[in-house]
């Protein structure tokens, strides 16, 4: 059996439209779900943002089902110039900003057969992954990673999931849907995130004394829908192409 793991469940609405639920659970903070698409069984874990959620998402994940591999969906922010949102990216390798932790290469194998099977998406392409404590939107530091890592794409949970995943013994792949390009600038999204959890009264607060931000909010949500109904398609498009016993 496949697991699948992400941070919001603004990531994989999309998958679970296709997915038969067959049982729903809480492990603390993450939420589970078991079930089926097109007939392949799978699991589905829900986590939270950040590295602490996500080591505690693998681990609640793997000991309530006996796992094939395991396979993260989410969004990320560009890090290179002509990456737009909904591109998606295939992780071959994950970093680590602080550079604190050995980078980690994605499993050969998985990555070769969700490659496969996102080759009708022209969108879908290999890259690296860098994983940052924090929310980075500003575009010079954006690019600056980009540079530094000769990286693709930024997001708050891959190290740590691939990370968790090699203890365990677990194949691991990471796939991240660009849900902001590389100039795309939010402040009060990195404010009100502060610690990895969203805080809804600095988010109102912020854009209320910042009317230019709040004029790029459509941006920032419809590029959100673009990535997850990127994240979706690959899914279900993975689903149908890989044989069961590596099924997404």
């Amino acid at each position: 059996m496949i697991g699948l793991i992400a941070a919001l469940p603004r990531e994989v609405t999309g998958l679970l439209a296709h997915m038969r639920v067959e049982e729903r659970r809480v492990d603390g903070a993450c939420r589970l779900i078991g079930g089926s698409i097109a007939g392949h069984a799978l699991a589905l874990a829900i986590t939270g943002m950040g590295a602490d959620r996500a080591r505690r998402g693998v681990r609640a994940l793997t000991s309530w089902r006996s796992l094939d591999g395991l396979v993260s969906l989410g969004f990320g922010g560009a890090l290179v110039e002509g990456l737009p949102a909904g591109a998606v990216v295939l992780a071959t390798r994950l970093q680590l900003e602080d550079e604190a932790g050995t980078p980690l290469d994605a499993d050969e194998g998985l990555l070769a057969r969700l490659a496969a099977a996102a080759g009708a998406d022209a969108r879908a392409r290999h890259g690296t992954s860098v994983t940052a404590a924090r929310l980075v939107t500003a575009p010079a530091e954006r690019l600056h990673l980009g540079r530094r890592f000769d990286a693709h794409v930024v997001d708050m949970e891959g190290y740590w999931l691939a990370r968790e995943a090699a203890a365990t013994g677990v194949p691991f792949v990471s796939v991240r849907a660009v849900s902001d390009t590389v100039h795309d600038h939010h402040p009060v999204l990195e404010e009100a995130l502060g610690n990895g959890t969203l805080s809804l009264g600095r988010l109102a607060r912020g854009y209320a004394g910042r009317p230019l931000q709040l004029a790029r909010l459509p941006r920032l949500l419809g590029n959100t829908r673009m990535a997850a109904d990127a994240l979706a398609r690959f899914g279900a498009a993975a689903t149908r192409a890989l044989p069961p016993e590596v099924a997404v």
